[in-house]
């Protein structure tokens, strides 16, 4: 499971978790964080790896190009105790390439005697193949409006695996937040009406 916790030099946040046996580090924006604190979890903590799944969709956790140097040895065998999660490892979006979480960016592929698709790939493997990607975006920015407008502009219609599972989280994220502003509106709708309706009664007495 993802574990919450505070870089010793600076006042913020970084989750640890595990990846294909190896110990992967997201980083976490400010509005992670008071998302985190909202579903109660502090620091030091575990929490399901849905919640970071969550945060990966929002872009509010990300990797970096490549792993940041910090001293896991002795978190390793203490403070990481990853037991069993409900939701697989598999559904953490890596690279197509080589599996790396690090650095992942939607790229359009452009191979000889294939159509042009769609791929998840990390920052080194968008290096060491940049002659075959026309389009390279950091996946951290992309939104299911900004994909949609994407493939329209690119006339790239195709996508692989991983591509096609980014696109479902962009998908829920997008219908997740739709739900909480229609929500939300309601609630404001329903206050309001409900303040005229007491200062109409008001005003007969």
């Amino acid at each position: 499971m993802p574990v919450l916790h505070k870089y010793k030099a600076r006042n913020e946040y970084y989750i640890l978790t595990q990846l294909n046996g190896a110990i992967v580090t997201y980083q976490i924006t400010p509005d992670g964080c008071i998302f985190l604190e909202e579903q109660g979890v502090a620091e030091g903590s575990q929490f399901g790896r849905s919640l970071l799944l969550q945060l990966c969709r929002s872009g509010d956790a990300y990797t970096r190009a490549s792993a940041p140097d910090l001293d896991l040895s002795g978190w390793i065998q203490t403070s990481l105790d990853f037991s069993d999660d409900p939701v697989p490892e598999t559904s953490m979006p890596v690279c197509a390439c080589c599996g790396s979480p690090y650095g992942l960016h939607l790229v359009s592929v452009n191979e000889e005697g294939k159509e042009p698709f769609l791929s998840i790939r990390c920052a080194d493997c968008c290096v060491s193949r940049r002659l075959e990607h026309s389009i390279c975006i950091p996946a951290p920015v992309l939104s299911r409006p900004f994909l949609k407008r994407l493939i329209g502009l690119s006339g790239v219609n195709a996508l692989d695996e991983s591509a096609s599972s980014y696109a479902g989280l962009l998908e829920k994220n997008f219908m997740e937040q739709l739900y909480k502003r229609k929500t939300t509106r309601k609630h404001v709708q329903d206050s309001l009406f409900g303040e005229s309706h007491r200062e109409g009664q008001g005003s007969l007495l």
